[in-house]
């Protein structure tokens, strides 16, 4: 889709964008502030992201990616004694409906209280053409 898709480069190739005379160009007549700042905010619409987490020894410099490249389930885990805890709840983020357990205990034998946040979880391949690495031709 053409829409809430992003780039995420390299220092280096975020650098060189920077540089390039074109992208200075189109700053100059309505974007001047994010020059000023050293960001692009968007470009060939892509939201523009810098990572350094990015190997690119394998020449690959960034990636362009839509959110469902990836899919996530997440499933809350009902305890088996609740009467064991403290305090148990079951918390959910109504935006993304990703859930986690929430225990709080306490052990007499050590004297301290605990707090465990849980989740079973599992991930997959979502939509394979919503992430595309984009990478040297050498």
């Amino acid at each position: 889709p053409r829409t809430n898709r992003a780039l995420i480069a390299d220092s280096d190739s975020i650098e060189a964008l920077l540089n390039d005379s074109s992208i200075k160009a189109s700053f100059a007549t309505s974007l001047a502030e994010s020059m000023v700042q050293g960001a692009i905010p968007r470009v060939a619409g892509f939201g523009l992201y810098e990572s350094q987490l990015i190997p690119t020894t394998d020449g690959q410099y960034a990636f362009a990616v839509h959110p469902s490249a990836m899919a996530v389930a997440v499933r809350y885990l009902q305890p088996q004694a609740p009467g064991e805890y403290i305090e148990v709840k079951r918390l959910e983020d109504a935006q993304s409906g990703l859930t986690i357990g929430y225990r709080r205990h306490y052990n007499p034998g050590t004297g301290k209280h605990y707090l465990n946040l849980e989740a079973i979880w599992g991930k997959a391949v979502g939509v394979t053409a919503g992430l595309k690495r984009v990478a040297t031709t050498a």
